[in-house]
């Protein structure tokens, strides 16, 4: 028994972990071609959610999203690489089924001939659930709870 506890403490603390979620990073994010039907400016933040030390040693950790909510339905999704230096693997690129028709565009301004609007999904990697102080938990987190999917306006 020993030795299997060991075993496992050795074997949760060795680069094989490290390896193994490396591959997340060359999903590709979603490029979002969204048909408007509402739209109503909205920001959030996670201000509330730290500590003075931690926002005056981490500027980092500070998260102020601006942007809007959108009630659309999806004319168009492909997939696009998530920043510049991404190695996208179409491989692991599975189309999503989205089930909510709300989403957050991030810098996004309503106006009253809004029709139309390209976002990127975000993709999210959130190892440690509930802290809400690291912006990728805390975002997912948030946007599970408001029941909306994050992305941001593509210009």
């Amino acid at each position: 028994m020993k030795t299997l506890f060991t075993f496992l403490i050795f074997f949760s603390i060795t680069p094989v972990h490290a390896k193994f979620a490396s591959w997340v990073a060359h999903i590709p994010c979603d490029k979002l071609i969204l048909k408007v039907s509402s739209c109503k400016e909205f920001s959030f933040s996670n201000r509330d959610k730290l500590t003075q030390k931690q926002m005056k040693e981490r500027k980092d950790l500070i998260l102020d999203r601006t942007g809007a909510i959108v009630t659309a339905d999806i004319e168009k999704m492909e997939a696009i690489k998530c920043h510049d230096k991404q190695e996208m693997d179409l491989k692991r690129y599975t189309k999503r089924e989205y089930k909510i028709k709300k989403f957050f565009v991030r810098n996004l301004k309503c106006s009253k001939d809004l029709k139309q609007v390209t976002s990127m999904r975000i993709n999210f990697f959130c190892d440690t659930p509930g802290d809400s102080y690291i912006p990728d938990c805390f975002i997912s987190k948030f946007s599970r709870k408001n029941e909306f999917v994050y992305s941001e306006l593509i210009k």
